[in-house]
């Protein structure tokens, strides 16, 4: 046994990789040319064979003892088996093999004979008679029962019979035939061609080993390498360039004999038979620059690639089983696919897989896009995803409707996009991230949606994500710790509500369940920008947390929690605060985190936000500082003393900071500090009447962001420093 390096057979494009089959199996089922116990597998970008055959014969057997496949195709319109102008080049072809005597031909010649025996019987003498009626399916059952076994893999390689019609597999087009053009044709040609005639004995050598030679010809591929069809800007410069070898088509079509269909009943879709071809799912248009929602694509392909030697029969029973599961389903969709390729749900021994789309372009032609390598690795992380599929299905079906809005389609394929990063690139906290991020933008657009949500009842509010994704999404920014802080602002009995029933017109269903309401009174959440939003839930909560007749924030010291009280593992650094007042965050960030956070379990154990990468920077904060003293969930002791601050919510100065008065709002606020014995260094009385020390800027930006971050709720130790930075210790000057 001798390793072999076939440099010409590469995972793309499309007919390189069936080239790389088709060697294989023409080598290992020929017991007496061939190499029963060859075997073969990717490295590097190309396929390796181990067989006893060395080059030079390896070679030879395809020049001159190979046996064509009888590849052919009576249902279809330029077959070669009757009397057409159209026809006439397949036709001269199928007549060449039939008058040739080399054995090597003998199976082909069989084939031309029993078709054309069962076309008498049938009574089909013109290509015109086949598609009247029911004519072309019998034609195509007659084939599958009376023609030799050795044409079996052909047969059901190029469609496959249900009950009722034939399915087609996208690999082959529609019956062997890719619109005028038809693979059966130009295959019989290509038999002819290079092995009746032999005028291209060197393209053997070009297309196993990739040696140089002029063996280019105008042979049409189809749609298996785009780049060898003519055409403008197609090749290097303007005319462009076209053109094969034809040894690479002839070896692609004895490729595509391994990727057989068969028909099977899919339990708990329906009843009916339902054509399943290997690697075969529905396109999803996402993962790559040229996606378009109307693009026209047949199918996705999945090429699978091996890293370690296997028998033709091993391949085989990859192909036939074509298995790639996701939970207890098949994969159905590309994204599906992708999943199953990192969750264990495809055969054992894959390196990675190649994705194709059947995609139309160029007119009304089909081309195999290469739309990258796909590595088959386990990603603990990817088993999250799962919890989106319950919410996400329904979803899919608005999307898929024409009626729908195109922002529903746009938001599932932004999820789809991101989970596809995930499986390709792993499963890092920016790439889980954007695909929590992507929810929480499909989940604003359901609350806004009220007619899609009248129309199309199953709809559910996005809930139930396990408090994993709080550790896989953690990606130590101060956009994330923000998020969480406030998606977890708990309810507390009647008072007030959790976050989520300000965001969207919800209601809870119990155990983490939630249900869209047709009113929702206590919803403030708009499509204004984040700062107005967040001030407009701060006023709303402590609003519902006032006390009868009183400024008092009921909950301070009364057994209730604050309304700005949050858990103390999800409050952010105060450097995080500061950044949001001084318009450093990523805004768009934030509020599609809180969207999405607000269906995650606040219960997690021992969780811990990442530190920061770079290190805290406290910038101004001094009219923050004042104002938040204000509004602190918890009482807050005055340095060296016993004396606690009161909890006070005051309505006037939250009206002059959304009117943009900050000035205004400070100066109120250091009154309320001092009257309840907390002088500021901010400002002093003088004569019964506040001298500014420190003037602040009227700039309504500000006043807004600084309205929306007083609703953070901060630990203790950053309560400490405000207090310390900002109330006069007595017979003390300003530090």
């Amino acid at each position: 046994m001798s390793e072999i390096v076939l440099a010409g057979c590469t995972p793309e494009p499309l007919m390189a990789y069936l080239k790389a089959l088709g060697v294989f199996r023409l080598v290992a089922e020929d017991a007496e040319h061939g190499d029963p116990a060859v075997r073969g597998w990717w490295a590097d970008g190309q396929f390796h064979i181990d067989t006893t055959l060395s080059r030079d014969e390896l070679e030879q057997f395809f020049r001159e003892l190979y046996r064509p496949t009888p590849v052919v195709g009576p249902w279809g319109g330029r077959s070669g088996f009757y009397p057409d102008d159209s026809e006439a080049t397949a036709r001269r072809a199928l007549d060449v093999i039939s008058c040739t005597a080399a054995d090597r031909f003998l199976p082909f010649r069989e084939a031309i004979d029993a078709v054309r025996r069962i076309l008498s019987r049938l009574g089909l003498r013109e290509k015109e008679e086949v598609s009247r009626g029911d004519n072309k399916l019998r034609l195509m059952r007659a084939c599958r029962n009376e023609l030799p076994d050795q044409l079996l893999p052909w047969l059901d390689a190029v469609f496959v019979l249900t009950d009722e019609s034939a399915k087609f597999p996208p690999l082959l087009g529609t019956g062997g035939n890719e619109g005028s053009g038809s693979y059966v044709s130009t295959f019989a040609q290509a038999v002819v061609s290079l092995l009746v005639n032999r005028k291209m004995d060197p393209g053997v050598a070009t297309a196993l080993f990739a040696t140089p030679a002029p063996v280019i010809s105008d042979v049409a591929v189809g749609h298996f390498a785009p780049g060898a069809i003519d055409g403008p800007n197609s090749s290097v410069g303007f005319g462009g360039g076209g053109g094969a070898n034809p040894w690479d088509y002839l070896l692609a079509i004895e490729g595509t004999l391994l990727f057989a269909g068969a028909a099977s009943r899919r339990i708990g879709t329906d009843t009916q038979g339902k054509a399943a071809f290997p690697f075969t799912v529905d396109a999803n248009p996402v993962g790559y620059g040229s996606a378009a929602t109307d693009e026209d694509v047949r199918a996705e392909m999945w090429m699978p690639e091996w890293d370690r030697p296997s028998a033709l029969g091993e391949l085989k029973l990859l192909l036939a089983e074509g298995r790639a599961q996701l939970g207890r389903r098949q994969a159905r969709t590309a994204v599906d696919f992708a999943r199953s390729a990192v969750t264990l749900g495809v055969g054992s021994g894959l390196a990675a897989f190649h994705r194709y789309a059947i995609v139309k372009r160029n007119g009304l032609s089909y081309f195999a896009a290469d739309l990258g390598r796909f590595p088959v690795r386990k990603v603990p992380a990817a088993r999250l995803l799962d919890e989106l599929d319950p919410w996400l299905a329904p979803i899919r079906r608005v999307a898929d409707d024409e009626k729908a809005p195109p922002r529903f389609s746009a938001a599932v394929r932004r999820i789809d996009g991101a989970v596809l990063d995930v499986c390709r690139y792993g499963a890092d906290p920016g790439r889980m991230q954007a695909v929590l991020r992507a929810a929480g933008r499909a989940e604003a657009e359901l609350a806004n949606g009220s007619k899609v949500r009248a129309d199309f009842p199953r709809l559910q509010p996005l809930a139930r994500l396990s408090a994993d994704w709080l550790k896989e999404c953690d990606d130590g920014t101060c956009e994330f710790r923000l998020a969480a802080s406030v998606a977890f602002l708990p309810g507390v009995r009647d008072r007030h509500r959790p976050f989520r029933m300000y965001v969207e017109p919800v209601a809870p269903l119990g155990n983490r369940r939630w249900k869209f309401e047709a009113t929702a009174p206590g919803v403030v959440w708009s499509n204004a920008a984040l700062p107005f939003n967040l001030g407009a839930v701060l006023i709303r909560r402590l609003r519902d947390g006032c006390g009868e007749g009183s400024g008092r924030v009921d909950g301070a010291g009364e057994g209730l929690q604050h309304p700005l009280w949050g858990p103390g593992r999800f409050r952010p650094k105060l450097a995080d605060v500061l950044a949001f007042l001084d318009g450093l965050t990523d805004d768009q960030k934030l509020a599609e985190l809180l969207w999405a956070l607000t269906a995650v379990s606040p219960k997690a154990p021992g969780f811990r936000f990442r530190k920061p990468e770079q290190p805290d920077r406290v910038h101004t904060w001094t009219d923050y500082a004042v104002l938040k003293l204000i509004f602190l969930d918890a009482p807050a002791v005055r340095p060296g003393t016993t004396s606690a601050l009161p909890i006070w919510n005051e309505p006037p100065i939250l009206a002059l900071l959304q009117a943009g008065r900050l000035d205004e709002a400070v100066e109120a606020a250091c009154r309320r500090l001092h009257a309840s014995g907390f002088p500021t260094y901010l400002a002093a009385p003088v004569a019964g009447r506040f001298k500014k020390v420190g003037g602040f800027s009227g700039d309504p930006v500000r006043a807004r962001r600084l309205l929306a971050a007083l609703l953070f709720p901060l630990g203790e130790s950053d309560t400490r420093r405000l207090l310390e930075r900002t109330i006069r210790k007595l017979d003390t000057s300003p530090p």
